[in-house]
């Protein structure tokens, strides 16, 4: 099973409530970090 995970939902310009745009893929023992912006690391 793969699971979706948004870690952030903003543009390149954090905000006080959103940070960058960030997605984590989950599938059985893998977790892959993508599109991953400043911090999310």
């Amino acid at each position: 099973m793969m699971e979706l995970i948004f870690l952030g939902t903003s543009s390149m310009v954090p905000t006080k409530e959103r940070n960058h745009t960030s997605l984590l893929v989950r599938c059985k023992n893998y977790d892959i970090l993508i599109d991953c912006g400043e911090g999310t690391q």
